[in-house]
């Protein structure tokens, strides 16, 4: 409805980042095994588990479909919906923080 009121180019700087940051990063197998795991929100007492994907960790959560995320960057995986990014203790995954829209910083603890 309104595109034609925007007569401007977007910057080509605007585009360039746009492109950078959908775009998905190769990670190593046995990095994504080392993701791989059962993790726990207090906050929602619900447990999230992951498994490895090709390229892509697959989520299967409760009340919810199975999702695949791809990687964006080593420890920052997304789909449409929500992202996940990892923390890391002794170079190990220790937990993630969910994004999902206006919902952020949701914290998941590794299960044992």
């Amino acid at each position: 409805m309104l595109a034609a009121r925007f007569t401007k180019p977007v910057p080509a700087q605007r585009v360039l980042a746009a492109q950078q940051a959908a775009a998905s990063v190769t990670i190593q197998d046995g990095e994504l095994a080392a993701l791989a795991g059962r993790y726990h929100s207090t906050e929602l007492d619900a447990d999230y588990d992951l498994a490895a994907g090709r390229n892509a960790l697959i989520v299967r959560r409760p009340r919810g479909e199975i999702d695949t995320l791809q990687a964006i960057e080593a420890d920052l995986f997304r789909t449409r919906a929500y992202s996940l990014r990892f923390v890391r203790q002794a170079g190990h995954p220790s937990s993630f923080t969910l994004d999902n829209g206006r919902a952020r910083g949701i914290e998941f603890e590794r299960m044992p």
